[in-house]
């Protein structure tokens, strides 16, 4: 049995939430399953809603918890609770009602990324009063952080990680091209970097060591002649180069 928690949500809230999600659906509403799914190797939940025929076999398509059941075994998964609806106020009520009381975004214990709402994920276009997000930070900061064993088991899936392609730092660079920070977000990223402690001897060799044997690109700087690794090389020369001047 699922325990609840108490929302951090108040009712008129809650009753925003319903009605911004059933107003901004575009689509026609179908009879809906929701699921509570469950790893039982990890014991993971996921919360989901599907309008297929058969919701036992339907596995979730949440990108967080699809990357865990693909590493752990899509055989694991079992639907714990399954509940059909047929009233889209009904179905909005009991999705926003279960996502916000066992807050399956902030509780560890989840692997959803978003709140459901029983329809298309989460009402765009919401916005919460500033006490709400300071409740929600305050619920994020106050994680339990991970056990060794799952700081290990991250950081293997890590290294084991294949080399990201051309074509996909590509298409990574363009979908950032243009994007800026608000200067509130820029004056909070700057005092958190002040903020942040000093690593340590340990973290400092680790570091070290991970660069051990690896060859890094160089280039030459037109204006010296100089050649060094990329890095260096844009932050100190090519058009920073002191001698650009001279060889213009």
């Amino acid at each position: 049995m699922l325990d609840t928690h108490t929302s951090i949500y108040n009712i008129s809230e809650v009753e925003f939430l319903i009605q911004a999600s059933i107003e901004s659906f575009k689509g026609t509403f179908q009879p809906t399953y929701l699921l509570i799914k469950q790893h039982r190797v990890t014991g993971k939940l996921y919360f989901c809603k599907t309008t297929k025929y058969d919701p036992i076999k339907y596995l979730g398509s949440g990108k967080y918890w699809l990357k865990h059941i693909k590493k752990h075994g899509k055989e694991h998964v079992e639907t714990i609770s399954s509940i059909l609806f047929v009233n889209i106020e009904d179905c909005v009520r009991y999705a926003i009602t279960i996502s916000l009381s066992l807050n399956i975004v902030g509780s560890g214990e989840w692997a959803n990324l978003i709140n459901e709402n029983g329809l298309d994920g989460w009402a765009k276009g919401t916005t919460c009063k500033q006490e709400t997000k300071d409740k929600l930070s305050a619920a994020q900061k106050n994680r339990e952080p991970d056990t060794e064993e799952t700081r290990k088991k991250k950081s293997d899936s890590a290294k084991n990680k294949p080399p990201v392609t051309e074509e996909t730092k590509a298409n990574q660079s363009a979908a950032k091209l243009g994007t800026t920070h608000k200067q509130e977000s820029k004056d909070k990223m700057s005092e958190s970097a002040k903020n942040r402690p000093p690593d340590t001897a340990e973290t400092k060799k680790k570091k070290s060591d991970s660069h051990l044997g690896k060859k890094q690109k160089t280039g030459t700087c037109p204006h010296c002649g100089r050649v060094m690794a990329l890095n260096t090389l844009k932050r100190c020369h090519l058009d920073n180069c002191k001698l650009k001047s001279i060889t213009k």
